[in-house]
């Protein structure tokens, strides 16, 4: 699963403009387009928000801590009976 992650993280950034400019077709549409910086942060949003990634499959949760809340990460990791409380928390956090 880490590897799967990190092979589709480093695609996403691969495909991702990094300047995007408005086309004539978009002119027309009723909403804006917003373009938002390609990093490791916002790519893993995106992943869990379209369902490419699910909130309850422990790695992909505990991939998202390890680059959202490093601080978590490096506290935590080493006590298995915390770590599995605040993964399971953070799971149903990321799910709302």
């Amino acid at each position: 699963m880490k590897n799967r992650l990190r092979i589709l993280l480093m695609l996403a950034l691969l495909a991702w403009p990094q300047h995007a400019r408005a086309a004539d077709d978009d002119a027309q549409s009723t909403r804006p387009v917003t373009y938002v910086e390609a990093n490791l942060r916002n790519i893993s949003d995106v992943l869990f928000t379209k369902g490419i990634l699910r909130t309850d499959d422990p790695a992909a949760v505990e991939e998202h801590i390890r680059i959202h809340e490093c601080g978590l990460y490096e506290e935590y990791i080493n006590n298995d009976f915390a770590w599995s409380r605040l993964r399971e928390a953070y799971g149903r956090n990321l799910a709302i």
